[in-house]
C-alpha cells in the first residue's frame, strides 16, 4: 500500500494553511457575553475541532514513527474528512437559523471545513490504498438481507417469443440454498457443505454451509403451511447445540426463509435464541 503521495500534499497543504486557521481560532474565540446569536459557542468548538486536530493529529504522519501503518493513517484520515463535512453543513443549518447572516465564526468554521474535506478527499486519490475490508460476518448478513428481494428478480426474466426464461422459484429449503450459495461466492471464496458427526449424536449431520476461513457456519430453514413459531423455535435449538460441538462452527447464522409471513412473532424469535446462545448465534428472518 502506498500513501506517501497523500502525506506529502497534506502535510504541504496542512503547513499552507494553519497559520491562518489558527488566526481564525484566536479570532472567533473571544469572550461576549451575552451570545450575539444562537450558535455562536458550536461554530468556536468546530474550528478548534478541526484546528486542534492538524496539531495534535497530523503534524506528524510518519509510518511507523506516528500512525503504525498506511491504513490506520488512512482511516484516521477518513475519520477527520467526515468530521469536517458534517461540520460544515451543521455550520449552514447554523447559518439558517441566525437569518443567513454570516457572522465571522460561522464563516471561519465553513471555510476551514470545506477546505480540508476537499484536501483531505483529494489526497486519498493520490495514494494506492484500500479501504479495510468489512468484517466476514457484516458482508454474511448482507448478502443473506438481499435473498427475498433477489428471488423476486429471478421470477421477472426477459421472454422470448413471449415464452418466459426458466427461473429459480422458492418452493422449499434446497431452493433457498442453492440462492444463498451461489451469492456466498461472491464474497467468500471456500464455501462447503461438509459431513460430520456431533459428540452427543450417532447420526451424521450436514451443514447447510461452511465458510470455512471464517469459521462461519449457515443453517437454512424455511416456514411452510402448518409451521408454528414454537416449532421453529425448537428445531433451531436442537441445531445449536449439535453446532457448539462443530470444531470449526465459530459463529451461527440460522437463515429463516418466511417470505409468507407465517411467524407470529419473528422479534421474538431472534432475540431469545440470540440471547440463549449470546455471542455465538445470528437469527436473520427474511420476510
Amino acid at each position: 500500500m502506498k500513501i506517501q503521495p497523500t502525506v506529502d500534499y497534506l502535510t504541504e497543504f496542512f503547513e499552507e494553511h494553519i497559520r491562518d486557521y489558527r488566526e481564525m481560532m484566536r479570532d472567533a474565540g473571544g469572550s461576549r457575553h451575552p451570545e450575539p446569536y444562537e450558535g455562536r459557542s458550536e461554530a468556536i468548538q468546530f474550528i478548534r475541532n478541526l484546528v486542534l486536530g492538524i496539531e495534535e493529529e497530523f503534524a506528524d504522519m510518519a509510518i511507523p514513527r506516528a500512525y503504525p501503518s498506511p491504513p490506520a493513517l488512512h482511516a484516521r484520515l477518513v475519520a477527520y474528512r467526515d468530521m469536517a463535512s458534517d461540520q460544515s453543513k451543521k455550520v449552514i443549518d447554523l447559518n439558517s437559523d441566525s437569518g443567513d447572516h454570516w457572522f465571522s465564526e460561522l464563516s471561519h468554521a465553513y471555510k476551514i471545513s470545506k477546505e480540508i474535506e476537499e484536501a483531505i478527499t483529494y489526497a486519498l486519490t493520490l495514494s494506492e490504498i484500500s479501504p479495510p475490508k468489512k468484517p466476514a460476518l457484516e458482508r454474511l448478513l448482507h448478502i443473506v438481507a438481499a435473498l427475498p428481494k433477489v428471488a423476486r428478480q429471478l421470477t421477472k426474466r426477459r421472454k422470448d417469443l413471449k415464452v418466459s426464461r426458466p427461473t429459480l422459484e422458492i418452493n422449499d429449503e434446497y431452493d433457498v440454498q442453492d440462492l444463498l450459495h451461489s451469492l456466498l461466492h461472491i464474497e467468500f471464496s471456500d464455501v462447503r457443505n461438509e459431513e460430520w458427526t456431533p459428540s452427543f449424536a450417532g447420526s451424521a449431520k450436514r451443514t447447510d454451509f461452511l465458510l470455512s476461513p471464517e469459521k462461519i457456519v449457515i443453517e437454512v430453514k424455511k416456514t411452510r403451511p402448518g409451521s408454528t413459531q414454537s416449532g421453529v423455535a425448537g428445531e433451531l435449538t436442537i441445531d445449536i447445540a449439535a453446532y457448539k460441538t462443530h470444531p470449526k462452527a465459530e459463529h451461527l447464522v440460522c437463515v429463516v426463509w418466511d417470505v409468507d409471513c407465517i411467524l407470529k412473532n419473528p422479534t421474538a424469535l431472534k432475540t431469545d435464541i440470540e440471547a440463549a446462545n449470546a455471542g455465538f448465534v445470528t437469527v436473520i428472518v427474511l420476510r
